[in-house]
């Protein structure tokens, strides 16, 4: 036995991690308390002792990287190990820090040299506001000739779905007045949903609902818990001698909705499920916008002044935990748009440079943070999460990719809003490829393959990537009405829709309404994606179930781990047709629809007629109509026959396993009565192998140390 511990603990000293071991490895970062305790910088160029103390880490110096890199790799060449990058790329960076180079796993030390491919220009280190300097050759961007690698992280995969707690107050067309979770949304649609949003108090830094009407029971920010886990259908008070806790907000047969209708009702059908707050949003960080009490101009530098300090940061962590935990949420998702800037970080209107490491140091105390609270409550750790920015002239002034992405679970992209109103041309929402003229136009191939590129030619891993997918669309009023293709000249936004209420932006159902009613729909073959023209000359560019499908093509490609929709309340919500296209290809065995036809609650609703159509009876997916008919549930969900649901694969495998352990006992039951027949039986017969000797010879003289029991 004290062998066996000596050897253990000679193991963990073996294997024990240090300064000294992490400049052996490559490593200028050093940090105990990290799953992974070596690291680097992410931009090469960095004061790398400054990054190390940022993050609570030691410094490893320099000096001993110097002489460990001539060790680690004496030839002095190197060639790639990822299809990402070319021999000549790790020839070109890994000589500028061969410690960092190989760290990133892309590059490895080889001998002899290796031949030389054509030359590639090397990154750029730090934030610049400059153009890109390379344009395509052809208008779509080259793609791998292999498939990525599988990395470590890359399990299941993942469909992240925004729901929006404003929706409710929509009226018209497909709205009732009630949030997605009252309406009965299908819980295995999405595998995370992402909820918008919730807000930070600027004094404390502690979250808290911004709308407590849509978010929480009461419907007044004095409720800072939910309602009794027991408060639930089919509850009733017996003991009237003491208080009833399930008394208004939290009578028994109240809706679930907001917090409560994701965290309680919608996880109970599907305990799978995934809930993440969001903070921020556009309207959030936008200095210039004051038309809501509490955001742009009062919220905007929020995010700026907490990362601004360890002590801001580690505070709002505590509240952030605190809360999550509380309102039983399993993850935090951070929508800073953006750190650095201009007019998003400061009322000034200045840009705020200090952001880009602040951001960084901000996302590792959180996941820090995290970590600790889940050690020392044996829960799951909160997931943390980022929506960030695709744009040439913000991602390269805002984030550290390579950095950002050592402290994120996720990484929203919102390759969406990619052209809109703003331009002076028409233009696509969310465009797969980009075309010269574009390119030519734009002065970079702005669009959603060149992003996702983009981010990981510049250190995101594509097993953190979610690429994101729009269900709305944006919407321009030609100047010329002979001209109705891509970048043809606009005078302003298309007209408001009648539920979404905001010019130049249109819900998925809202467009396909338009269709319905004239509108003519267009194909772009070399951006693949879809546009319509009206007869009133007004031009939308948006995605369907045809556009998803090649990007979800491209997402498989590229290795990338999932999706996120924005958003939930925009898609068609009698069947949601986007968000099942998504579910179908990425999650074709959660398509087993027994899950939720068990547990959904069909309801009566009627909704209101739509504004210029005849009247009809709309009814949205598990509910029943007036009349009583009863509607499919979402996904086009069917009722299994009572054999069916009887005969599940849960079921089933355990019959198999019963079956097999009764098995194994009347074997061992049968053994056990030969063995003791024998041990009765004459002298004769000792010499005869018996099941106590069998066992016995299995052990050795040094791990009897036990008293041996004989049988």
């Amino acid at each position: 036995m004290f062998q066996i511990l000596f050897f253990c603990f000679y193991i963990v000293y073996l294997f024990a991690e240090d300064c000294s071991s992490c400049r052996q490895k490559g490593f200028s970062c050093y940090d105990g308390g990290r799953s992974n305790p070596c690291f680097n910088p992410g931009d090469v160029n960095q004061d790398q002792e400054a990054f190390c103390s940022s993050l609570g880490a030691q410094f490893c110096p320099e000096e001993s990287l110097a002489f460990l890199q001539d060790k680690n790799c004496p030839s002095g060449h190197y060639i790639a190990t990822d299809n990402r990058v070319s021999d000549d790329w790790c020839e070109q960076n890994c000589h500028v820090n061969p410690s960092w180079c190989v760290s990133t796993g892309l590059c490895k030390c080889a001998d002899p040299v290796p031949t030389p491919s054509p030359t590639l220009p090397k990154p750029s280190h730090s934030p610049t506001t400059s153009e890109p300097t390379m344009k395509p050759t052809t208008s779509k961007p080259t793609q791998p000739t292999t498939r990525m690698p599988t990395y470590p992280g890359s399990k299941d995969p993942v469909n992240l779905c925004y729901f929006t707690n404003w929706a409710r107050y929509r009226h018209g067309y497909m709205n009732n007045g009630n949030d997605a979770f009252e309406n009965n949304l299908d819980p295995t649609l999405c595998t995370h949903i992402n909820y918008g949003f919730g807000t930070i108090d600027k004094h404390t830094f502690a979250l808290k609902s911004f709308d407590p009407n849509a978010d929480l029971p009461s419907g007044a920010s004095s409720q800072t818990k939910p309602c009794p886990e027991k408060c639930k259908p089919g509850y009733i008070h017996h003991d009237w001698s003491k208080p009833n806790p399930c008394e208004w907000p939290c009578s028994p047969d109240r809706k679930f909705r907001g917090y409560e209708g994701l965290n309680f009702a919608m996880k109970r059908k599907n305990p799978k499920l995934k809930s993440i707050l969001s903070v921020g949003g556009w309207n959030f960080n936008d200095c210039s916008f004051d038309q809501l009490p509490g955001q742009g101009k009062d919220s905007c530098e929020i995010f700026t002044t907490i990362a601004g300090s360890e002590k801001n940061t580690r505070t709002h962590a505590q509240h952030v935990i605190q809360f999550l935990r509380t309102w039983r949420f399993d993850g935090y998702d951070i929508d800073w748009e953006y750190p650095v800037v201009a007019g998003h970080n400061s009322l000034d209107g200045k840009a705020t440079p200090r952001d880009y490491n602040n951001y960084v140091r901000f996302l590792h105390i959180l996941r820090q943070e995290f970590e600790n609270e889940a050690k020392s409550s044996g829960l799951p750790r909160l997931l943390l999460t980022a929506a960030i920015g695709v744009g040439i002239q913000n991602v390269q002034v805002a984030y550290n990719i390579p950095a950002m992405s050592l402290s994120l679970d996720f990484i929203s992209m919102m390759t969406y809003d990619l052209h809109g109103a703003w331009d002076d041309v028409t233009g696509f929402n969310a465009p797969l490829y980009a075309t010269d003229e574009d390119t030519e136009k734009y002065k970079y191939p702005l669009s959603v393959s060149w992003a996702v590129e983009y981010w990981i030619d510049h250190g995101a891993r594509p097993d953190q990537l979610l690429l994101g997918f729009a269900s709305y669309g944006r919407g321009f009023k030609l100047s010329q009405q002979d001209c109705t293709t891509p970048l043809c000249p606009i005078s302003g936004p298309c007209a408001m829709g009648s539920a979404t209420k905001e010019k130049g932006y249109l819900a998925y159902y809202e467009i396909q309404d338009m269709i319905k009613k004239g509108a003519v729909r267009h194909w772009d073959d070399e951006r693949k994606a879809p546009y319509i023209v009206t007869k009133n000359g007004e031009w939308v560019g948006y995605d369907d179930e045809e556009s998803y499908k090649y990007k979800l093509d491209f997402l498989k490609k590229n290795g990338l781990r999932g999706t996120i929709v924005w958003a939930i309340d925009l898609d068609d919500m009698r069947t949601y047709p986007l968000l099942n296209t998504l579910k179908r290809t990425l999650r074709p065995e959660s398509t087993d629809e027994e899950l939720f036809s068990r547990g959904a609650d069909t309801k009566e609703i009627e909704l209101p007629k739509a504004v210029g159509i005849p009247q009809q009876s709309i009814s949205l997916p598990g509910f029943k109509t007036a009349s009583g008919t009863q509607i499919a549930a979402t996904n086009d969900i069917t009722v299994k026959e009572e054999r069916d649901r009887f005969w599940s694969k849960e079921k089933i495998t355990l019959l198999i396993v019963s079956v097999i352990n009764v098995i194994i006992f009347m074997i061992g039951f049968v053994l056990l009565c030969s063995w003791k027949r024998n041990s009765e039986r004459p002298d004769a017969y000792a010499s005869q192998f018996s099941l106590n000797q069998g066992i016995l010879s299995l052990w050795t003289p040094e791990e009897n140390e036990d008293p041996i029991v004989t049988i």
